[in-house]
């Protein structure tokens, strides 16, 4: 018999990322061998929290089958954990969007299966409205919007996301459709600093930087990357936002944006995340193909396990350009075939310009 509290108590005294994770798969293969099914579920969901608000969501995407299914077969006893596994569902259906592995039939089944479970518990459907907005933004624009409404109009219960991620959903949406001025009113108790949460303001600040700069507004762009990146620059989740950085110096200084792409590139190496990695080539790809229409050769210092080192550190632009268009493309192409539209095609497109 182990005692799981202990165990758990010895990993959550460990540092956030790769060693509490392997910490806590270590606490799973102990409880699998005991067959202890309170712990093969407690485990499981410490492992998919680790995973989704310290690491890049794909070892959530793995753990979650194993741990719906323990819940599944044991439900009478593990009843007091229902909440928790809805909500971790919920984790799951917002990274869908994130793993072009996923079918648009499977992700559609597991909407389907998330509603289902809802509507059995009593709870609202306003987190399934939300969820499939946000992976709906890249498929079909009709579809996003009839989601939203829905998600506005359903009524908020413990299910729901916190206030400072609602708003900062609702101000993503008014970002894209309504005025910006709109869309900064909305954000106003976020940008005040009067609601936030783990990755609030954070990924709005990165939602205002992107839309300036896809106005072509660089200046007020450039004032949001930089209080967005005083609060995300330590951490690799966030590899995605260096990706959109990356592009807005791609339009207004390559210098600091060779320097931005040298002191995060390790991120890629570790990062199991397609999406994010897509998100750093397209940003790669921009920064180098303006820099090598200007000069022929970069200093840089790449890790050894880049498939372009050279030991001289002098790197041709138009091969690094080369490179990181046919990463970023290939990857685009997945994104887009699997949610059958050209969303990041188009906003490659415009990096390059």
């Amino acid at each position: 018999m182990i005692d799981g509290f202990e165990i758990q108590k010895r990993y959550e005294n460990l540092p956030h990322g790769e060693q509490r994770l392997q910490a806590i798969k270590n606490a799973i293969a102990l409880a699998d061998a005991e067959k202890d099914y309170e712990f093969m579920y407690i485990f499981r969901s410490d492992l998919m929290s680790e995973s989704e608000l310290y690491g890049d969501s794909f070892q959530a995407f793995l753990t979650f089958p194993e741990m719906i299914k323990i819940f599944d077969e044991h439900e009478e006893e593990l009843e007091k954990y229902k909440h928790d596994y809805i909500w971790e569902f919920k984790w799951i259906l917002s990274d869908c969007e994130d793993f072009y592995q996923v079918s648009k039939a499977k992700v559609y089944e597991l909407f389907a299966e998330f509603r289902k479970r809802c509507e059995r518990y009593g709870y609202s459907l306003r987190p399934y409205y939300q969820c499939l907005y946000h992976f709906e933004k890249a498929c079909d624009k009709q579809a996003a919007k009839k989601a939203y409404q829905q998600f506005i109009l359903a009524k908020r219960d413990e299910l729901a996301d916190c206030y400072a991620c609602e708003l900062n959903a609702m101000v993503g949406y008014e970002l894209n459709t309504a005025s910006m001025g709109r869309a900064l009113e909305t954000a106003y108790p976020i940008l005040s600093g009067q609601v936030s949460c783990t990755e609030i303001p954070d990924v709005t600040y990165n939602n205002i930087m992107h839309r300036y700069y896809e106005l072509g507004d660089f200046e007020k762009a450039e004032e949001y990357r930089k209080k967005c990146y005083r609060r995300i620059s330590k951490n690799s989740s966030y590899l995605f936002i260096i990706g959109d950085m990356l592009k807005l110096y791609s339009k207004t200084d390559l210098t600091k944006g060779v320097k931005l792409f040298e002191k995060h590139l390790a991120w890629v190496f570790t990062s199991k995340n397609p999406h994010s990695n897509m998100k750093f080539y397209i940003g790669a790809a921009a920064v180098f193909t303006k820099l090598a229409q200007k000069k022929d050769e970069v200093k840089l210092k790449l890790p050894e396990k880049s498939e372009l080192y050279k030991a001289d550190s002098i790197y041709s632009t138009k091969t690094l350009a080369e490179y990181y268009q046919s990463k970023a493309l290939d990857l685009i192409n997945k994104f887009d075939k699997r949610n059958e539209s050209d969303f990041y095609m188009k906003e490659y497109n415009y990096a390059m310009e």
